[in-house]
Order: structure tokens, then sequence, then C-alpha cells
């Protein structure tokens, strides 16, 4: 991308930033969705058979991870 200076990197760190805000902001819907697609028994989305884990708790946990993974890499 030309380096962390370059024009393109800051573009990129922008829609990044931008990406995880809007998706923070829409946790709610996206609870309610995983919800609906695990009483579809979509296979993915039921999870592991015999370690079921709460559509919500999943949710949360790939938005601490993504939060992580944004902290980490803005400060490297």
């Amino acid at each position: 991308m030309g380096g962390q200076q370059s024009q393109h990197y800051r573009l990129f760190q922008q829609y990044c930033s931008e990406a995880y805000i809007i998706l923070r902001r829409r946790a709610e819907f996206f609870i309610n969705l995983m919800m609906l697609m695990k009483d579809a028994n979509i296979p993915d989305i039921s999870g592991v058979p015999g370690r079921p884990e709460d559509p919500e708790r999943q949710l949360y946990k790939m938005v601490e991870w993504a939060h992580k993974l944004k902290q980490d890499y803005w400060t490297a």
C-alpha cells in the first residue's frame, strides 16, 4: 500500500475504523440476525455439536476480538 506514511495506508486505516464503528453500532441487529439463523438450523451458525454457544456471546466475542485487533494494529 505504499508504507505507513502513504495516503493509501491512511485511507485504509480510516475505512477500517469506520467499518468497526458501524458494526459496533449495529451489534443488536447482528445479534438478532444470528439468533434467527440459529433457529433456522443453519449448520455453521447452529454451533458445534455438544458445545452450543449463545449467538449473542459469539457476536460479542467477535466484536472484542476486532477491537483488540484494531488496537494492536494501530499501535504497531
